[in-house]
């Protein structure tokens, strides 16, 4: 008998799923560009079908910034909840960091360049007992943290993020 994992044993095989910007609710624009670092959005994922629910669940942030220097930087924050499907409890804000956080991402010194941050987790095995294609994540997407810049004044924007996950063997 072999273990819970997927038959896909390597990185290169996990499977991304993109959420952009505007499918957040709120943001009816290409992106959204918070003003403070207390503004967020949610967002409620569906698991996928074939997720590995016993596997870890990676998060990247795509974003920009309308500033050209090298020394600007964005903290970005992921929070979830678990939302199990038909239960009798209700949907509460995200408030559980992941088990790796996303690092601050220093910005690329063109003015408008898309980056991608380095990817944050969930950790293997935290969201055993729910179920792929029922459940759900509550996600909550902000910027935590900028240095040298200034949110409300650069424009420093959300475009989406990247959700990768290990398959399973169906």
């Amino acid at each position: 008998m072999g273990s819970a994992r997927s038959k896909y044993p390597d990185a290169a095989t996990k499977r991304e799923v993109f959420i952009p910007a505007h499918s957040f609710p709120g943001v009816n624009q290409g992106s959204w560009v918070p003003g403070a670092t207390t503004e967020f959005v949610d967002f409620l994922f569906p698991l996928p079908d074939d997720m590995l629910v016993g596997d870890e669940v990676g998060f990247k942030v795509v974003w920009s910034a309308d500033t050209a220097s090298a020394a600007d930087s964005a903290t970005w924050r992921v929070l979830y909840n678990k939302v199990t499907n038909d239960a009798t409890s209700g949907v509460t804000a995200p408030a559980t960091a992941l088990g790796t956080v996303i690092v601050d991402d220093t910005k690329i010194a063109t003015a408008n360049a898309v980056q991608t941050t380095a990817r944050g987790k969930i950790l293997a095995n935290v969201l055993t007992g729910m179920t792929a294609g029922a459940d759900f994540l509550k996600l909550r997407v902000n910027v935590n943290s900028v240095t040298s810049m200034t949110l409300g004044t650069d424009k420093v924007d959300f475009l989406g993020l990247i959700v990768d996950y290990v398959p399973r063997f169906i």
